[in-house]
């Protein structure tokens, strides 16, 4: 959405501890409810707790998409 990743750094070492220890920044006056909260359930540090497909499509972020549509 912001075209950036989570975490950066031109330090590699640097880079894994951050995306190991800290948490995403989200600018609540950028994004609404629903974004933030779809990015925040994409990023869980555990990938067997993050969503699946059907449940990102079913994300009300995603509210009024026709997925058929999309699809096609």
């Amino acid at each position: 959405m912001t075209g950036n990743p989570p975490f950066n750094s031109s330090n590699k070492d640097l880079l894994y501890r951050k995306i190991i220890n800290c948490e995403p920044e989200y600018d609540e006056e950028t994004y609404d409810e629903s974004a933030i909260n779809l990015i925040k359930s994409i990023l869980i540090k555990k990938p067997s707790d993050r969503p699946n497909v059907q449940q990102i499509k079913e994300h009300f972020f995603f509210d009024g998409i026709d997925w058929g549509k999309v699809k096609n």
